[in-house]
């Protein structure tokens, strides 16, 4: 399944393991893989950016 998200191609995996107890390992190593063969693709994960801008004559900014 595949869906499109606000910054993301959301990708959904399904697997069958033997070993419940192992599920974290098995996660990491499909999410390591995955990256991996992308990178191979020459596919690349941005993540979203945000730009402030504060420009001359801008009030004080309080911190929270």
């Amino acid at each position: 399944m595949a869906s499109l998200g606000d910054h993301a191609v959301v990708l959904q995996v399904l697997l069958w393991i033997d070993a419940p107890r192992g599920k974290r390992a098995v996660r990491d190593d499909v999410y390591r893989r995955a990256l991996s063969r992308f990178a191979e693709a020459g596919i690349d994960i941005p993540f979203p950016q945000r730009v402030v801008r504060i420009t001359e004559g801008a009030g004080p900014v309080d911190a929270p």
